[in-house]
C-alpha cells in the first residue's frame, strides 16, 4: 500500500480499506509512490505515524525489517 492511502490522500474509501487491511495483518509493506519534490512527496514518515499507532510492535516489520529483507 502507498502510505498517501493511509492519510486520506486518495479519498475516505481508500483511506479506511488501508486501514483495514492493516489491521487484519495484510500489509507488510508501505510505498512513498513519491513522484517528485513539487507533486507526491515521500510522505512516509507522517504514515508511519497512523501505523504505529495502528500495529504497535508490528510497525517495526512493516516498516524496516521486510522492506530491508528484499534489500540483502
Amino acid at each position: 500500500l502507498t502510505a498517501g492511502s493511509f492519510l486520506g490522500h486518495f479519498g475516505n474509501k481508500a483511506e479506511k480499506t488501508a486501514k483495514l487491511l492493516l489491521k487484519s495483518g495484510k500489509v507488510n509493506f508501505v510505498a512513498t509512490d513519491a513522484h517528485s519534490i513539487s507533486t507526491r512527496r515521500p510522505v512516509l514518515s507522517n504514515a508511519a505515524t497512523i501505523i504505529k499507532k495502528l500495529t504497535r510492535n508490528k510497525s517495526i516489520e512493516i516498516l524496516h525489517e521486510y522492506p530491508q529483507s528484499i534489500l540483502f
